[in-house]
C-alpha cells in the first residue's frame, strides 16, 4: 500500500512537472511568436516608411527644389525686367529730348524768319508792326495793372497785420498793466492796514471808554 501510495504520488508529481513544462513552453512559445510578430511588424512598418521617404525624396523634393529655384529666378527676372525697362525709358527720353529740340530750333528758326519777312519786305508790313506795338502795349498795361493789384493786396494785407499786432500789443500792455496796478494796490493796502486797523481799535477803545 505505501509502495502504490509514493508511486501515485511520484506519478502525480512528475504529471504537475509536466504540466508546469509545457505551460513554460507555451509560456515562451507565445512570447517568442509576439516578439517575431513585433519585429515583422516593425519590419513591415520600417519598408513602408522608406518607401514612402523614398518617394518623397525622389518626387516631392525635387518639385520643392524646382518650385524655389523658380520662385528665386523670377525675382530675378523682375529685377533685370525693372532694369531693362528703366535703361529703355531713359535711352527713349533722351532720344526724344534730342528729336524735340531739333524741333524746337527749327521753329524757332521759322519763326523767326516768318518775323524778319513780315517785319522787313512783306506788304502787310505796317499792320504787323502796329499789332505788335499794340500787343507790346496792352502787355505792359496788363504788367502795370497786375503789378498795381498786387501792390494794393500787399499794402492792404501789411495794414491788417499791422492792425493785428498793435491790438495784441495792445491787449498784452493792458493786461501787464492791470497785473501792476493789482500788485501796486495790495502793496498799498499792506502798507495802510496797520494805521487803518489802529484807527478802527482806537474807535473801539473810545466807544468802551
Amino acid at each position: 500500500v505505501l509502495a502504490k501510495k509514493c508511486t501515485e504520488q511520484l506519478r502525480q508529481v512528475a504529471v504537475c512537472s509536466k504540466e508546469q513544462a509545457k505551460r513554460t513552453a507555451e509560456s515562451e512559445l507565445e512570447s517568442n511568436r509576439h516578439r517575431a510578430a513585433i519585429r515583422i511588424q516593425a519590419a513591415a512598418r520600417r519598408k513602408t516608411q522608406q518607401r514612402r521617404y523614398l518617394q518623397l525624396k525622389l518626387l516631392v523634393a525635387p518639385r520643392i527644389q524646382a518650385t524655389f529655384h523658380m520662385l528665386k529666378c523670377r525675382r530675378y527676372y523682375r529685377k533685370l525686367l525693372g532694369a531693362a525697362i528703366t535703361l529703355q525709358t531713359q535711352a527713349r527720353r533722351w532720344i526724344a529730348m534730342r528729336r524735340i529740340i531739333r524741333v524746337r530750333n527749327a521753329t524757332l528758326r521759322i519763326q523767326k524768319a516768318v518775323r524778319f519777312f513780315l517785319i522787313t519786305s512783306a506788304t502787310e508790313c505796317p499792320e504787323f508792326n502796329r499789332y505788335k506795338k499794340l500787343n507790346f502795349a496792352a502787355t505792359c498795361i496788363q504788367a502795370k495793372w497786375r503789378q498795381h493789384s498786387l501792390m494794393w493786396r500787399h499794402m492792404r494785407r501789411k495794414v491788417a497785420v499791422v492792425r493785428i499786432q498793435a491790438m495784441v500789443r495792445a491787449f498784452l500792455a493792458k493786461t501787464k498793466w492791470r497785473a501792476k496796478r493789482h500788485a501796486a494796490l495790495r502793496i498799498q493796502v499792506s502798507l495802510l492796514r496797520p494805521w487803518i486797523s489802529m484807527g478802527i481799535l482806537r474807535e473801539k477803545r473810545s466807544l468802551v471808554v
